[in-house]
């Protein structure tokens, strides 16, 4: 696909554009599949897949947002206490769809691909120094739990395995309940998605929410811009693994059997590892090039210089009021 002032071209309108050029022509001249390859390869021409939603996301809203909202909210707030949360779906058991085979191999029948899902809301503050995350399934109580005392991480449990505003509810309670243990205050940048309401009555002393203006957190949501794609890249690592393991076995372990050998508690533990795996110099490269970083890093220069400022201001008040009250002073002066 090829991808020039906003518009979207494809293999179907390329070669239509060609038809109508020979007809404009009038060249006898019908592109096929290998004549559309080879002017691909002419041009340097390859098809690109979309990512994300920044194309469509409200860039002036985003802009306003960070440049005038954003430091008023940073004010009395540690880079540690600057938390993010977003949900992302999934696939845990997720098996590759195809092969590497030499040619002339005879093509090689797949199997059943597994699409079991879970939800995990993840948190993690400015500095990358605290990472958490919720899990949300849809057994309230696997199997592979009995006899377990300590998950990997807080597990849900609900029929679709999403986040809904009660287990939110239940989650900011819970973290509200950790900020007040440890003394702190901070506050918490999320979507504004219908999930994310806290119920009525709920009150959260240590943490202040603030949303995000609708249709921009593609562009100015830490954990959007490179924090998720991370640890899903480093949790397909640990299935890329398993894969391997089950090849060298003696005899070779089908992958349909490997995919079902993680169960939701084995895929807890392999979270637990790719997520920290995800390095703290990585957490503040997504809060920077979501703009939260750079105004934090602002505010509290400013900070420093106001409150050296203020300091000075008030030794150089104290100095002259002793002076004027210092008759010897004065009396020097006079002579």
């Amino acid at each position: 696909m090829v991808y020039a002032h906003g518009d979207t071209i494809t293999d179907h309108v390329i070669r239509q554009k060609a038809s109508q050029l020979a007809v404009n022509l009038e060249v006898d001249f019908e592109p096929s599949n290998g004549w559309l390859m080879r002017w691909k390869q002419a041009n340097n021409v390859s098809f690109i897949k979309f990512h994300g939603e920044s194309t469509s996301a409200d860039h002036g809203s985003a802009n306003e947002w960070v440049t005038n909202v954003l430091p008023q909210l940073f004010r009395g707030y540690d880079p540690k206490d600057v938390w993010n949360c977003d949900e992302t779906g999934i696939f845990y058991k997720a098996m590759p769809s195809g092969s590497l085979r030499f040619a002339g191999d005879e093509q090689s029948n797949g199997t059943k691909v597994p699409k079991d899902r879970r939800t995990k809301l993840q948190f993690t503050n400015m500095d990358g120094s605290e990472k958490q995350t919720v899990v949300v399934g849809k057994s309230a109580k696997p199997r592979c739990f009995k006899n377990v005392k300590t998950l990997p991480f807080s597990y849900f449990a609900n029929r679709k395995a999403r986040m809904t505003s009660q287990l939110f509810t239940d989650v900011m309670k819970t973290l509200d309940r950790k900020m007040i243990a440890q003394n702190r205050k901070i506050i918490l940048f999320l979507d504004n998605a219908t999930c994310h309401n806290l119920l009525p009555g709920t009150n959260l002393s240590n943490i202040k929410l603030s949303f995000m203006p609708p249709n921009t957190t593609s562009l100015i949501q830490p954990l959007d811009q490179g924090i998720i794609r991370s640890f899903k890249a480093y949790y397909r690592r640990e299935l890329v693994r398993m894969q391997i393991a089950a090849i060298d076995a003696t005899p070779p372990v089908p992958l349909s059997e490997v995919a079902k050998q993680i169960t939701v508690l084995k895929a807890m533990h392999m979270m637990k590892r790719a997520l920290f795996m995800v390095k703290p110099s990585a957490i503040q490269n997504c809060f920077k090039k979501a703009g939260l970083l750079n105004h934090r890093l602002k505010w509290k220069k400013y900070s420093t210089k106001m409150i050296k400022f203020l300091h000075h201001r008030a030794w150089s008040k104290q100095i002259l009021t002793n002076l004027s009250a210092s008759t010897t002073v004065h009396n020097v002066m006079e002579n």
